[in-house]
């Protein structure tokens, strides 16, 4: 009985001597001034870098032309994520009040690079259900996608359209989609040139007025675009 006792008196004394250790560490660290909060001096996850891409939307000084508008997308090494994000922008819109070519209900499901070139872009069924009509129409809506993309990223060669995850035979009854489609600029705005100032004295003679364009067919357009 007396060696319980004398084990639990040295467990006692022990323990005392530990909580008394503990209550000093406290009181010496509370003693202590808090330093007030310092920010790191750079930014421990940095801002993700972006490049500068050139998108296509239909221009509403040139009817049945495409204008071009410089826009921003994060950086990134693969190609289809760089596609994915052109797509969504032209869905989104532009920024300069240019026209729109695909609605934006339509959805992209996804994109699809493969080896040789081809880009499969996949919309939802609203690209055809909200789209205007007309073989104008029809064309901007088709190569603002395929130029936007293939301006952009090199890699792309062509451009094919799906539709639902499926191949539609067209986008509202004019183009062919069962084939694939290359960048063509045909139907890029171009800027006027700036006129340069004369050297010489005296009043201008009067320009020469050019003869109208002939704009060719759409509809010959695009059986050639094939």
């Amino acid at each position: 009985m007396i060696a319980a006792l004398l084990v639990a008196s040295a467990v006692g004394v022990y323990y005392f001597r530990g909580f008394s250790r503990i209550v000093e560490l406290f009181r010496r660290e509370s003693a202590q001034p808090i330093k007030p909060f310092q920010p790191a001096s750079t930014l421990l996850i940095k801002p993700a870098a972006s490049v500068p891409v050139k998108l296509y939307f239909p221009s509403l000084a040139s009817p049945g032309m495409l204008e071009e508008e410089d826009e921003e997308i994060r950086a990134s090494e693969l190609a289809q994520n760089r596609a994915k994000q052109i797509i969504l922008k032209l869905i989104e819109g532009s920024k300069k009040h240019f026209g729109r070519t695909i609605s934006q209900e339509t959805v992209l499901k996804e994109v699809f690079l493969t080896p040789d070139g081809t880009a499969l872009v996949d919309f939802s069924g609203a690209i055809q259900k909200n789209h205007p009509g007309g073989i104008e129409c029809e064309l901007q809506t088709i190569y603002s996608v395929v130029d936007s993309l293939t301006v952009n990223i090199p890699t792309i060669r062509r451009v094919r359209f799906l539709i639902d995850d499926t191949e539609a035979d067209s986008l509202v009854g004019h183009s062919d989609l069962t084939q694939a489609f290359t960048q063509d600029l045909y139907y890029v705005a171009r800027p006027a040139a700036a006129t340069p100032a004369s050297t010489t004295s005296g009043p201008a003679a009067p320009a020469p007025v050019p003869a109208p364009a002939q704009k060719e067919d759409p509809q010959r357009r695009l059986q050639s675009a094939h």
